[in-house]
């Protein structure tokens, strides 16, 4: 089935139908009716939405998750979920990881595997070994429901340019389901009909994906691919940027010429995926982009510019970022990709201009998150790598032109050079007053800074860096939380830490 839609005056086509390699909807109709059942490993999100449609769907589940049951029902925010979902007909282990998951194969054809999963882990191996296929929540849910899908991935601004597609779309009339590492699961989507129907919704699903989760996708075709940067991250998991590359780039191995692939002109790496890509090809860029491309969107932001301008089949128009609420350089790329992706669409651009004007910045990136005797304090904890957090103390230093900076580093560090981030902190010269290293990798941070010759200091938990930051800050400072580490040294994930962190501004 193809709907189109008017874009910049021509008509674009987008398919509804799935061709792939293994229709997931047919497999699961078989289980169900052969009596089979599926194997779901890990007991996060993706798990606990997988098993609520699978018996709303009457299809058979058998749940597994690697931490101990008592664990689980004290500390795991899903902790309340368990006991509807065993009243529904879900079995459930705990306890269970590696080897021990070949005690619950029996019956099984299909596992639905969490992102937290690793193919190289040894219950991959265990379910390789027994010839079960994977699947992530991800790719099920896309497939399940069969409707018109934007998938954005990258290393950095994945968030906030799924949430302003879907801002452009809402705001032109065009029904949109925002889904995926964004928060909801796609399968959430999912209605306990879906094996039967026929998948003629006419809305959009803007997904957000990770390389966790695209690592197991076989068959997965957006109608519309974002590519938007790739920099150091989950190396311990991936081996290599290439690899890691290579993972990303799978949201354009399965498009057709009536697809659309937008990607970064500004990085080298990804630019070099144009030759092997099947779909029409749409850059976003602040340099001048290549004339071989489909679409062209371009960030003007110099010599009294703030503006994006868009370019398809010949035809040009502007958007102007004045009224932006998104500060810094790379937000204004994730505007360039976001109206391109919504205009494709079928955004209007009274839309598109009015989202770029009312979008706020998402909770935990740059978000100012109180003032106290006159020192500001911004909650960037999202920014959980190098790259990220570089970026943001850029915008940082835009956006406070008059200000010093406190910088607060630190977690669990992910593999990767530290040189980037540590030669721009000492390249902002006096702008930059020191840095404070916390957490576990506190030590680590604080050799690499010494290194570098950048002021530091070491604090022990987060609570200590923001007291010492609080006592050594000038009126007229900006401290900045942007860790450029995971968080799970000391929280759940980096919204636990952002929150912490502005209950302690709170408590100053």
């Amino acid at each position: 089935m193809w709907h189109a839609y008017a874009t910049f005056g021509k008509e674009t086509s987008f398919r509804t139908d799935t061709v792939c390699h293994m229709n997931y909807r047919e497999k699961l109709i078989q289980i169900r009716s052969q009596n089979e059942r599926v194997l779901i490993v890990g007991m996060g999100i993706s798990g606990i939405e997988t098993a609520y449609f699978l018996r709303r769907a009457g299809v058979e589940c058998v749940c597994v998750e690697k931490s101990g049951e008592p664990e689980y029902l004290v500390s795991n925010r899903y902790r309340s979920e368990i006991e509807p979902l065993r009243k529904l007909g879900a079995e459930i282990h705990f306890g269970i990881d590696g080897e021990k998951i070949a005690r619950f194969v029996e019956r099984v054809s299909l596992c639905v595997l969490s992102p937290g999963v690793s193919l190289e882990s040894a219950v991959c191996g265990t379910l390789k070994r027994f010839n079960i296929s994977t699947i992530s929540e991800l790719e099920l849910g896309v497939e399940l429901l069969r409707r018109r899908t934007v998938v954005v991935t990258g290393s950095n601004g994945k968030s906030t340019t799924v949430s302003l597609i879907h801002a452009m779309l809402q705001a032109s009339g065009i029904s949109s389901s925002l889904c995926g590492n964004v928060g909801m699961p796609v399968i959430a989507n999912a209605p306990a009909d879906a094996l039967e129907s026929d998948g003629t919704d006419s809305g959009w699903l803007v997904v957000e994906a990770s390389s966790y989760q695209l690592e197991t996708c076989t068959v997965l075709r957006p109608d519309i691919a974002v590519l938007l940067n790739i920099s150091d991250n989950h190396l311990e998991r991936h081996g290599s940027i290439e690899r890691y590359l290579a993972i990303k780039a799978k949201i354009f191995a399965n498009q057709t010429p009536s697809d659309w692939a937008i990607f970064s002109g500004d990085d080298a790496r990804i630019a070099g995926l144009r030759g092997s890509l099947k779909a029409q090809a749409g850059v976003f860029s602040v340099a001048p982009a290549s004339a071989s491309c489909n679409a062209v969107s371009t960030v003007r932001r110099e010599k009294g510019f703030d503006s994006i301008s868009l370019m398809l089949n010949g035809e040009t128009e502007s958007y102007d970022c004045r009224l932006s609420k998104l500060p810094g350089l790379h937000n204004r790329l994730n505007i360039a990709a976001a109206a391109l992706t919504s205009r494709l669409c079928g955004a209007s651009t009274a839309a598109v201009q009015k989202a770029i004007e009312d979008f706020h910045s998402l909770a935990h990136r740059l978000e100012v998150c109180g003032e106290k005797h006159g020192v500001v304090f911004v909650n960037d904890s999202k920014s959980t790598t190098v790259a990220a957090s570089q970026a943001a103390l850029q915008s940082s230093l835009d956006e406070f032109p008059e200000s010093r900076m406190i910088v607060l580093l630190g977690g669990l560090s992910k593999a990767g050079s530290w040189e980037s981030l540590l030669a721009a902190i000492k390249s902002a010269g006096e702008r930059v007053r020191s840095v404070i290293c916390f957490g576990k990798d506190a030590r680590l941070i604080a050799s690499n800074c010494k290194s570098k010759g950048v002021p530091h200091s070491i604090a022990g938990k987060l609570e200590s860096a923001v007291r010492q930051a609080a006592e050594v800050a000038e009126p007229g400072d900006v401290v900045l939380l942007s860790p450029a580490c995971a968080s799970f040294d000391e929280f759940s994930d980096f919204e636990e830490r952002g929150n912490v962190f502005k209950s302690l501004v709170s408590s100053i």
